[in-house]
């Protein structure tokens, strides 16, 4: 299982090891766990720039995954599932630079799919958040366009993709933190949607 973004995407992986018994190694910013006995691997990889935190703080470019790097390392057998999460850190830029990286992932998913037909994968839509003093980076002013630009980059994928909408649920609950308190639902939820699917 590749999980692929942002902290939130962490939040995935880490939710998901907390259900298996596995053996972790952590180098910088990447995290791998393992469980030999039952054939079981687990990735957190930060995407590509921009990964600015808001307040001027820059990833180490050596810490960040293009999509071409992590689609293309996927071998071609066997069955993995690959969860992406873009969305907070590029609130700060133009939408453009989003809509770039999100056609690059779109290639790069197109590719894999081609090469493995077993491969799953889930796109994590936006979720309602903000941050104090309310400014426009790093919050969800970007939310409804970005969901937007999502569906409309994937719309001829949308048979082999899972997209799972967040924002509802994020606003029905009158959650405003970035990091939802609802994510291990949200999670949960998402892994229903995935495991005992045939393709």
């Amino acid at each position: 299982m590749f999980f692929y973004g942002d902290s939130n995407s962490r939040g995935f992986y880490e939710r998901v090891k907390s259900k298996i018994q596995c053996y972790e190694v952590t180098q910088q910013e990447r995290k791998q766990c393992h469980n030999k006995t039952n054939n079981i691997a687990l990735q957190h990889l930060i995407h590509t720039s921009p990964y600015n935190i808001a307040w001027g703080s820059f990833f180490r470019s050596s810490d960040l995954y293009s999509p071409q790097k992590v689609f293309r390392s996927i071998p071609s057998d066997g069955r993995y599932i690959i969860s992406f999460n873009h969305y907070l850190h590029f609130s700060a830029h133009h939408l453009s630079v989003y809509e770039r990286t999100l056609r690059a992932v779109r290639d790069e998913v197109v590719r894999l799919l081609e090469r493995n037909p077993h491969g799953q994968i889930l796109l994590r839509g936006p979720n309602v958040g903000e941050r104090e003093p309310y400014v426009y980076y790093v919050g969800d002013v970007w939310g409804q366009y970005i969901t937007t630009i999502q569906k409309e980059t994937f719309r001829d994928l949308q048979d082999r993709i899972i997209y799972f909408p967040t924002w509802d649920i994020t606003l029905a609950s009158e959650e405003a933190r970035l990091h939802p308190t609802c994510n291990n639902h949200l999670f949960d939820l998402m892994m229903h949607f995935l495991c005992g699917r045939d393709q």
